[in-house]
């Protein structure tokens, strides 16, 4: 006997993993967004670093454009993580249509990306360069394990992402 209910929701598997294959984004493109991404909020800052003592005679004024810098960098970082949050990108990445993945292809939080990409090895090279150049040097080694054929940073291992092209 069949027992077909027909007012039963469907047992089909919905699911369909993406059956685009993910292209690792090139060594030098992730160089070049993390260029531009050290220019837009780093030079910001150093501008709030340089006026302001430049400007000592006038501390008002010093105050002022050091204000606005701040709050121009401040900016950038907010955008970055909006851009990190919705797209998996910064500045860089979307300029060089790359972006920040799970290793499995799903999408990359937020949360993720702060806690487990960004402030570990952020973290580890701080406590480093208190007993000298090891921070330095630590950091120059999480680089350089871009070279490895997974293209994998040390952040990127610890996070489980990957870099990859965009369609865009």
């Amino acid at each position: 006997m069949n027992s077909h209910n027909p007012y039963a929701s469907s047992q089909a598997d919905l699911y369909q993993p993406a059956s685009v294959e993910q292209v690792l984004a090139g060594r030098g493109e992730r160089l070049v967004a993390v260029i531009i991404d050290y220019v837009a909020v780093g030079v910001l800052g150093g501008v709030a670093a340089l006026v302001v003592p430049a400007s000592h005679g006038n501390s008002t004024l010093g105050l002022a454009f050091g204000g606005v810098a701040g709050a121009v960098t401040l900016g950038v970082v907010i955008y970055n993580f909006v851009l990190l949050h919705r797209q998996g990108q910064t500045i860089g990445k979307r300029i060089m249509n790359i972006c920040v993945l799970r290793s499995d292809g799903s999408r990359c939080s937020l949360r993720r990306y702060i806690f487990l990409r960004f402030f570990p090895v952020l973290l580890i090279a701080g406590i480093l360069d208190t007993a000298g150049p090891l921070g330095t040097i630590f950091s120059v080694v999480d680089s350089l394990m871009i070279f490895r054929d997974s293209r994998q940073c040390l952040h990127d291992v610890i996070a489980d992402t990957i870099v990859v092209k965009t369609h865009a």
